[in-house]
């Protein structure tokens, strides 16, 4: 599994359906509107940074992330919007999408990786990532 950003807008096109089915999955889990062409608007306009996971050449996962200040330390962290693998995709490709994160957050000199779920699921899968709770939060400190 491989992991990159995607910042060539025909390649952001390309990753559309992704995205798209992504934001249905997670609005559908989490009970709340997920617009997928806000946030494909959002990747266009250089709001968020988009990663797609590939297998063997395949797009097989999506993750969105941006830059944001946190507002209980000063310290800015990387938050992740979007974390997104196909269903039946092995466990490889989530953990190769929050590593490019982490990288990511590596070089904007954050000092921590964030997303949020309502998903009680999420909560057992981010501890096996590195993740520790930080109100309501998902947070992995990134390392130097």
């Amino acid at each position: 599994m491989i992991c990159t950003p995607v910042a060539d807008l025909a390649d952001i096109q390309r990753a559309y359906p992704l995205i798209a089915e992504g934001c249905l999955r997670v609005a559908a889990r989490e009970g709340k509107p997920f617009f997928a062409p806000a946030l494909y608007a959002d990747i266009m306009a250089g709001r968020w940074v988009l990663f797609v996971v590939r297998d063997k050449g395949e797009q097989v996962g999506t993750f969105v992330c941006r830059e944001q200040l946190d507002t209980r330390t000063g310290m800015g962290v990387m938050f992740v919007l979007l974390a997104y693998t196909l269903p039946g995709v092995a466990p490889e490709a989530l953990a190769a999408g929050f590593a490019a994160c982490q990288d990511y957050a590596r070089q904007c000199k954050c000092t921590t990786v964030q997303f949020a779920s309502k998903r009680a699921g999420w909560a057992r899968r981010a501890r096996q990532l590195g993740y520790v709770p930080a109100q309501q939060l998902y947070e992995l400190e990134v390392q130097p």
